[in-house]
């Protein structure tokens, strides 16, 4: 069923059974931490998600630093998996980070499951969602807590559809601050009607903070 994944040795003989049995392998582990909203290989954490070394996968695998790398490599050339290096600036110049594995879309359409993948991709999804909408009403924050728990959630949520619901709610908030300030604004216009338009704001914008933080 993956041609692609026999003839990546480079020959028309079939593989050997111990570097399909490494295959097979490798590939289990990278799937045992497979993240559905991602497409990644990768460990969840508080702090975000950790990505898998090769000298992690080989011991979990119980295989060689060489058998594992040849193996992910077959399941690169047969387009199964995909490994983007990274690196990232330090004090002494760029050095190399552990590279994303991502698990193509191809595996599951040849064994026809992309239909159920994408199916439970929306589920997990929406469940995400539902989870930070739950974290915010328990967290009942303040004006001022509100935004930072919001910022919190983006940086820590990768998928899309959270980053959009924090996002949605951000913008609920600041749109409801803004109706807030205007109010009082009007309250103080009202109250002392010479005062200069930017001291009207600065004293309103003041009393909301004070109010928050009782």
């Amino acid at each position: 069923m993956l041609p692609l994944l026999n003839a990546a040795n480079g020959s028309l003989r079939r593989q050997r059974s111990e570097r399909r049995e490494a295959v097979v392998v490798i590939f289990l582990q990278l799937m045992k931490y497979y993240n559905l909203l991602t497409g990644r290989s990768e460990i969840p954490t508080q702090n975000g998600h950790l990505g898998l070394t090769v000298a992690w996968i080989a011991e979990q695998a119980g295989l060689g630093i060489k058998r594992t790398y040849r193996a992910m490599k077959d399941l690169q050339l047969a387009g199964i998996i995909k490994v983007k290096p990274r690196t990232k600036l330090t004090e002494q110049g760029y050095r190399g980070v552990v590279a994303i594995k991502m698990v193509t879309d191809s595996i599951f359409r040849s064994f026809g499951l992309l239909d159920e993948l994408k199916r439970q991709v929306r589920y997990k999804e929406k469940e995400l969602a539902m989870k930070t909408q739950r974290i915010i009403d328990d967290a009942n924050p303040t004006a001022a807590e509100h935004a930072r728990l919001l910022e919190s959630l983006r940086r820590k949520v990768t998928p899309k559809v959270a980053r959009e619901h924090a996002e949605n709610l951000r913008q609920e908030w600041l749109d409801d601050q803004k109706r807030q300030i205007q109010l009082r604004c009007l309250e103080l216009r009202q109250q002392q009607p010479d005062l200069p338009l930017a001291e009207v704001r600065r004293q309103a914008a003041m009393q909301l903070a004070r109010e928050a933080l009782q």
